[in-house]
């Protein structure tokens, strides 16, 4: 897709065609109907919003480390127990965050997804 999209901005770079997908935007003025249709179908079937990837992606990281250094026995998840018990305050926001992207997952609030 985003293949034919560069080819679609390269084709009309020079007429009145502006994509902004991040914004759900599409001006144009195209005379072909099978990009004005992709164009279209484009606008229709992707769900476009803010991209939150840099909101979870710290705790995510620090927890996938964490639990690969306990399953290889480096560490033991009774040392992630103290640093909760001692209200860690790295820890205590990475397991808020993770509450967080839980309940806007479960309430489809957001969604994961892969681009193609």
């Amino acid at each position: 897709m985003k293949d034919r999209i560069k080819e679609i901005e390269e084709k009309y770079h020079n007429s009145n065609c502006y994509l902004d997908l991040k914004n759900n935007t599409v001006t144009i003025e195209i005379s072909f109907l099978d990009d004005f249709k992709f164009l279209l179908d484009l606008c229709k079937n992707r769900k476009l919003g803010k991209d939150i990837t840099d909101r979870y992606i710290g705790m995510i990281e620090s927890f996938e480390c964490d639990m690969n250094l306990a399953k290889d026995r480096q560490i033991r998840l009774s040392n992630l127990q103290q640093l909760i018990d001692e209200k860690d305050f790295d820890v205590l926001k990475d397991i808020k965050l993770l509450k967080e992207l839980s309940f806007n997952l479960r309430n489809k609030k957001c969604s994961i997804v892969m681009e193609e």
